[in-house]
């Protein structure tokens, strides 16, 4: 039996074109896939059916796909979510990233990119079911997607969560920006903007703030390491 016949994906776009076009292929490649044409239509079916993954448009009619993700992630729902959008401004895609979405995928895009980053979400939401994951003082909850670091609880953003989660897995290990974006992103196209940095500083000031030595370092070579 086709592995992702068991993935059930809800896809919240209103251009006829794409939404016809993603459905079809996702469902040659074996997942069950539902398509509402507008937010909040597209919220109704995330509330009403449990989902592995919901691909969400931005300029969606009647509710625009960050009221929708907004919604969602208030009501603590944590199925994931890819944003697709025509929209390239990096304010966009750090909006979205903060609001709680898992990726963020500029139209036109290529459907094997758009497979990679799926897979890369649905392999990470597997790894989830490790409850606990810790290092040196350093806690991760991965239930319920907290970081304590000794006794304090650190504030952070699901992209920053990912994250740190990945530096963990490959803890003592350089992880290259291409790794980075490869894991986080589904592509290795990192030189074309400076979001790996940003959020790796996000990321840097929320571990390793007011702390005696930083646990999260840059290397030499286009890298960081975690030595916890």
């Amino acid at each position: 039996m086709n592995e992702q016949a068991s993935k059930h994906i809800l896809i919240v776009e209103d251009e006829p074109t794409v939404g016809s076009v993603v459905k079809k292929r996702l469902e040659k490649a074996g997942f069950s896939v539902d398509w509402a044409k507008d937010g909040e239509e597209g919220l109704k079916q995330a509330r009403a059916s449990e989902y592995h993954l919901i691909l969400l448009d931005v300029n969606l009619p009647i509710l625009n796909g960050f009221q929708v993700l907004e919604a969602l992630r208030s009501e603590m729902r944590t199925t994931p979510v890819l944003i697709l959008s025509a929209d390239r401004l990096l304010e966009d895609r750090i909006k979205g990233l903060k609001l709680g979405a898992d990726d963020y995928l500029v139209k036109p895009f290529d459907f094997g990119e758009l497979m990679a980053r799926i897979e890369a979400i649905l392999r990470r939401s597997v790894d989830a079911r490790v409850k606990v994951m810790q290092v040196g003082d350093l806690t991760l909850d991965m239930v319920a997607r907290k970081v304590r670091r000794g006794q304090a609880m650190l504030d952070m953003s699901d992209i920053e969560f990912r994250l740190l989660e990945f530096l963990v897995k490959n803890r003592k290990k350089i992880v290259s920006r291409a790794d980075i974006a490869r894991e986080i992103w589904g592509h290795e196209n990192y030189k074309e903007t400076n979001v790996i940095d940003v959020y790796m500083g996000y990321l840097r000031t929320a571990v390793d703030a007011d702390r005696p030595s930083a646990i999260i370092t840059e290397t030499p070579g286009d890298g960081f390491i975690l030595n916890a």
